[in-house]
Order: C-alpha cells, then sequence, then structure tokens
C-alpha cells in the first residue's frame, strides 16, 4: 500500500468514526429530551389537557375528543366522545381516590375502588403507548410493557402556537412488532404536544396521531370535577 493510499485509508476511517459519533450523539441527546418528558408528566402534581385522536386505518377515520384531569391521590376525570368502529360513545371515568365510576354506567362495570396503579398507569399512557392504546381499548394490563428505542431528532416546528422539537423512536407492546413513532415536545414545559404511530395490522398499514392542547401541568384543578355522581 502506498503512503497516499494509506493517508486516504485512515481519512476515511475516522470520518465513519466521526459520522458514527455524532449519530450516537444525536441519539442520545434526542433521548435525554424524551427523559425529560417522562420525568416531567411522572412529577407534575396535576395535569389537565384536552386531546384528539385521529387513526385511519384501510381508507376507515376515527376521530375521538376530550378531556383529561389528573391529581394526586389517584383522583381523575376522564372524558371522551367520538366512534369506536362503528359504535358512538360518550364516556365519562371518574375517580375520587377511593371509588370510581364509568358513566354511562355498563353492567359489570359497577362503581368500586379504582386501581392501585391508576395515576402511574394514566401518567405512561400519555408519555408512551398514547391515549387510545392506553386508556380507552386497553386490557387491565393496559397491553403489558411498552418499550422505546432508537431516539433520534426530527424537525423543530410550531405545533399550534408552541414551539416544539420532534422525537423519532420506536415503541413496542410485550409481543408486538415495534411502531414507528413521532413525539412533539414542548422546548420549554417539556409536555408532549402531539404524538403520532404508523403501525401494521393484519399485513394492512395505518396511522394514528394525537394532539394535545391548553395543557396545563401542577395548576390548580376543582376538586368537584372528582365528585361522584349519585346513586
Amino acid at each position: 500500500m502506498t503512503r497516499t493510499a494509506a493517508v486516504t485509508l485512515a481519512s476515511a476511517v475516522l470520518l465513519g468514526l466521526a459520522s458514527h459519533s455524532a449519530a450516537a450523539d444525536e441519539s442520545n441527546e434526542a433521548e435525554k429530551l424524551y427523559r425529560q418528558m417522562e420525568e416531567r408528566l411522572a412529577k407534575a402534581k396535576s395535569i389537565n389537557m384536552g386531546f384528539e385522536v385521529d387513526m385511519a386505518f384501510e381508507g376507515q377515520k376515527t376521530t375521538i375528543k376530550g378531556r383529561l384531569i389528573l391529581a394526586e391521590g389517584n383522583r381523575l376525570r376522564f372524558e371522551w366522545r367520538g366512534k369506536l368502529g362503528e359504535k358512538a360513545a360518550d364516556v365519562t371515568r371518574i375517580s375520587d381516590g377511593k371509588k370510581e365510576v364509568i358513566l354511562p354506567r355498563v353492567p359489570g362495570l359497577e362503581a368500586g375502588p379504582p386501581p392501585k396503579d391508576l395515576e402511574k398507569a394514566v401518567r405512561m399512557a400519555i408519555s408512551r403507548q398514547g391515549i387510545l392504546f392506553g386508556l380507552i381499548i386497553a386490557t387491565p394490563d393496559g397491553f403489558g410493557p411498552v418499550k422505546v428505542s432508537d431516539f433520534k431528532f426530527g424537525k423543530k416546528e410550531k405545533v399550534g402556537d408552541r414551539q416544539a422539537q420532534a422525537v423519532e423512536y420506536r415503541s413496542a407492546f410485550k409481543g408486538n412488532e415495534p411502531m414507528a413513532t413521532v413525539v412533539w415536545i414542548d422546548i420549554e414545559t417539556k409536555a408532549p404536544l402531539k404524538r403520532m404511530f404508523r403501525m401494521k395490522a393484519e399485513g394492512k398499514d395505518g396511522s394514528m396521531t394525537e394532539t394535545f392542547h391548553d395543557t396545563k401541568l401542577d395548576g390548580k384543578i376543582d376538586p368537584k370535577k372528582f365528585e361522584l355522581p349519585k346513586d
């Protein structure tokens, strides 16, 4: 090997290492921002947000709108309306921390104590698996653990009137293929502003976008929001 060839090879190796290092640094920074969002939601004394879920699958579209209010002590008010398949629904779930009800009342879902991990499950749904998967059609175990990996930055852009940084990653429910996922994080507050999933089911493609609005973390919540209806 000539001296010139050796120098060229060395330069190529160094360039490759530098590119790999830059990609690793970006991945670390993207995951760092994502974890900051998770931590912000986990530690917030209260969460109050409106949301809209748009899902498209094989030409069929579904839109669900609602509001989620959460406070420490397993207190929750979760309202949503829309259609799941061909069935329209208008549902309200209320927990005062000691007892919860789901309205309209359904046989087999009588009022009783809320799950001990209700508060944790709600916070996890907002940060990882989303409103639809985590709180509306979730099985009792919430579809099981959700793993996130392969972080990288997307675009910086506005979502509504808020400046956001997109973080792309892969999310996977236990026993399922990972989904390409993007979350737009408010640069100032670290709250999620929007999340998009791209998925496959039975060989068919689908997508889901959740948009959050009027989000307030650590705000004062009217205690009446958690009052159970009188029987």
